[in-house]
């Protein structure tokens, strides 16, 4: 922070590109388009913030952290370019849970990392203490159980060769759960639900 302005990184992710395109006519997923208009209307209300280069990481999944604008950010972050990071949300940042809380409860408190999600309501700056962290661990690991129960075997309806039950639609997903044959929630071979 100088002069009472944080410089901020703006990261992007999406794990598919859905082939938008943007009015520049340069290509870009439409949720990244979507992300940074929700960034910058959130900066611009808050003066004291300066939006530094953005990195995006278009078809990267948030699984791991090997990705290159990540990386990026990282390394500029360790040189002392940028003050803080600005997300659309958790999700946007990583879908690992772990890291998601060791990046922000540990890491970016260490070097003195402003870290705001937006959608998730937080601002280091503003956390208060262990509940923040514990409210914020929670919501990832939410979004995280659902990244991999959704994610890991989705299964349609039609697709499985089942019948929707009467009242219910064919569009509802199945979901066959872990490779171990096991439901990731409730740990049972066959989900309840």
């Amino acid at each position: 922070m100088a002069n009472g302005k944080y410089y901020m990184t703006p990261y992007y992710r999406i794990s598919h590109e859905d082939n938008g395109f943007s009015p520049e006519g340069k290509k870009e997923s439409n949720s990244i388009r979507n992300q940074r208009r929700l960034v910058e209307a959130y900066v611009r209300g808050r003066p004291e913030i300066i939006l530094t280069e953005e990195r995006v990481d278009d078809g990267f999944s948030g699984l791991d952290f090997d990705r290159p604008a990540f990386q990026q950010m990282i390394k500029e972050i360790k040189a002392g370019k940028t003050d803080g990071v600005i997300v659309k949300d958790l999700s946007r940042f990583g879908r690992n849970y772990i890291e998601v809380g060791r990046f922000v409860q540990k890491i970016f408190p260490y070097l003195g990392v402003r870290f705001i999600a937006v959608n998730d309501h937080y601002d280091s700056l503003e956390a208060h203490g262990g509940e923040d962290g514990i409210l914020l661990s929670f919501k990832n690991l939410m979004k995280g159980i659902g990244c991999l129960r959704m994610g890991a075997f989705p299964l349609n309806i039609q697709e499985a060769g089942k019948a929707p039950v009467s009242g219910y639609s064919s569009r509802l997903p199945v979901f066959t759960g872990l490779p171990s044959g096991r439901c990731l929630l409730c740990l049972q071979k066959q989900c309840p639900g």
